[in-house]
């Protein structure tokens, strides 16, 4: 079990990196060729881009990881998650087609082609994201991380050699969407042997507890990307691209702690259903020493790193971001070891709890935003991150500590 869990974090850890570093370099290549107002308008189209990923895609990629870890291969319970998956894409299509229309006619801080290819490019991504759900389930994260280095090469080449020619935000998502197009048909090819006699039907059988995960995917992105909406209202498009950058390079950061956790649901999963020669409360108590070893650790890597940073390659943001990033570092200990509360939660079949604090969280997140984002702007919004940030350290811990003590195995 170790050896297959070091081996699926690896792969989850280099996946991830490609799409981080890919991030990274277009946030690079607009604040250095389309300045600093330029990127503050990116950082509004990437939140509606995460926003219909989550909207469109349902949110499903720990789902389909926790659920087809279970079962064989070619059971039928393996052939009704992949049903749920085709259902899924195809009805998560319409939101993406209606909802942009719906939006631009009470946001207009960016163009409404913007908003459409956002949508178009949160479709491809938020398809993308499921099938990797389904491939981490399967333990196969080797081609997802082969999927994503592909990407980041579509993606990050053509900016290299021709990057006159991406003169606009616009002509950075329609490479985006190519490249999404692409590894999506990549990824289905790598599972097309699971749909050997499969026989599809639309219907999501699994909502009752999908619905779970949707809106806990919604809360998800509020809670790590509305405050660049909000901040839109009350701050110029320059500083809101210096706060963007930091959060960036915060998230960046969590790199390992969000994919480290994500790679361990599927053993987590089966430990809960004692399918594992680990036990569920050994296996836990083990996962949360190394969260919180590493949230000190990076924590503090971040506050001493932050300036040689951005000033290796974002100098015109040096005092601001560098800045926000000071206090950033503070809370980052907090996120970072959220993420394995998390986890476990949704492995043990607790969604519906992880739910009910991310939907408190987020509307903690988004009156307090609204409040103290109009009265000290992006000092305001940082507050509040440590604040939610805390809320969700404390009632998650207690959630999990639940779990594990009352644990038994129902044989």
């Amino acid at each position: 079990m170790i050896r297959r869990i070091i081996s699926t974090s690896f792969f989850s850890i280099v996946s991830r990196i490609f799409i981080t570093a890919t991030n990274l370099y277009i946030v690079y290549f607009v604040s250095r060729y389309l300045g600093t107002t330029a990127l503050g308008t990116y950082g509004i189209v990437f939140f509606f881009f995460i926003f219909f990923s989550s909207i469109s895609s349902f949110s499903l990629n720990i789902f389909f990881g926790k659920e087809i870890a279970r079962y064989d291969k070619g059971s039928r319970e393996e052939s009704e998650i992949l049903n749920e998956f085709v259902s899924a894409a195809i009805i998560g299509f319409l939101p993406a087609i209606i909802l942009p229309i719906i939006i631009s006619f009470f946001y207009n801080k960016i163009s409404f082609s913007l908003l459409v290819i956002s949508a178009v490019s949160g479709y491809f991504m938020g398809l993308e994201r499921n099938i990797g759900g389904i491939l981490l389930g399967k333990e196969k994260m080797q081609k997802e991380s082969l999927a994503n280095f592909l990407s980041f090469f579509i993606i990050v080449s053509p900016m290299v050699l021709s990057g006159g020619y991406f003169n606009s935000i616009d002509k950075i998502f329609y490479l985006r969407v190519f490249a999404l197009l692409i590894i999506v048909l990549l990824k289905l090819w790598f599972i097309r042997d699971y749909f050997k006699g499969f026989v599809f039907s639309l219907k999501l059988r699994f909502f009752k507890e999908e619905k779970y995960y949707w809106f806990g995917g919604m809360s998800t992105v509020l809670l790590r990307e509305v405050d660049v909406l909000i901040l839109s209202f009350f701050i110029d498009r320059s500083l809101l691209g210096s706060y963007f950058l930091a959060l960036r390079i915060y998230y960046a950061f969590g790199l390992i702690a969000e994919v480290v956790g994500t790679s361990l649901i599927p053993f987590i999963s089966r430990s809960y259903k004692g399918k594992e020669k680990n036990g569920f409360k050994d296996f836990n108590k083990i996962i949360l020493l190394f969260f919180f070893f590493f949230a000190f650790l990076f924590s503090i890597l971040l506050l001493f790193s932050r300036s040689w940073i951005i000033s290796s390659f974002f100098s015109d943001f040096l005092t601001s971001s560098a800045k926000y990033l000071y206090y950033l570092s503070f809370i980052l200990f907090f996120r970072f070891f959220n993420y394995s509360t998390n986890v476990i939660l949704t492995s043990a079949d607790a969604q519906h709890i992880r739910f009910n604090i991310k939907l408190l969280a987020t509307i903690i997140m988004i009156g307090l935003n609204i409040i103290l984002g109009s009265l000290y702007g992006v000092e305001g919004i940082i507050a509040t991150k440590l604040i939610v940030e805390l809320f969700m350290f404390f009632i998650l811990g207690y959630f999990v500590k639940k779990i594990i003590t009352r644990y038994k195995l129902d044989l």
